[in-house]
C-alpha cells in the first residue's frame, strides 16, 4: 500500500465527533515533540477506526471443539496477569486478545495448546507495540 492511497483512505473516512467536555487534548500538550506528530492524530485514529471495520470477529466458540467461553475468559485473564507482570501498554494486551481471537476464529486450537496461542499472541503484540 502506497502513501497516496493511505492518503486517501484517510480523507474518505467521515470526521471524528468532537472531544467529550472535560477531556484534556494531549496532542495539544505534544505540539513541539516532532515524534508525536499531534496534528495527525485524528486522522491516525479515524484511519484504524476504518480499518477495524475489516477485522471483525465473528461468533468462533461454537465452532471449536475443546474450547468453551469459560475457558477464553480463563485465557484472557491469564494474558491480563502477563500484562501486568511485564508491565506491557494497555494496548499491547487489547492487541493481544484480538489476535487470539483472529486466530481462534479462522482455526482449530486444541486445549491443552490454547495457552500457547495465548503467550504467542502477547509476544507478537509487544512487538507491535514497544513502551519507550
Amino acid at each position: 500500500m502506497d502513501v497516496s492511497s493511505i492518503r486517501d483512505e484517510i480523507e474518505n473516512v467521515a470526521d471524528a465527533p468532537s472531544r467529550p467536555e472535560g477531556v484534556e487534548d494531549f496532542d495539544a500538550t505534544c505540539q513541539e515533540d516532532p515524534s508525536n506528530v499531534p496534528q495527525y492524530a485524528c486522522d491516525i485514529f479515524r484511519w484504524y477506526r476504518e480499518r477495524e471495520k475489516i477485522f471483525i470477529i465473528t461468533k468462533y466458540l461454537d465452532r471449536q471443539k475443546e474450547m468453551t467461553k469459560s475457558m477464553r475468559a480463563i485465557l484472557v485473564d491469564w494474558m491480563v496477569e502477563v500484562q501486568e507482570s511485564f508491565e506491557l501498554n494497555h494496548e499491547t494486551l487489547y492487541l493481544a486478545v484480538k489476535l487470539v481471537d483472529m486466530y481462534l476464529m479462522n482455526n482449530f486450537v486444541a486445549k491443552s495448546k490454547l495457552q500457547l496461542v495465548g503467550a504467542t499472541s502477547v509476544f507478537i503484540a509487544a512487538k507491535f507495540d514497544v513502551r519507550t
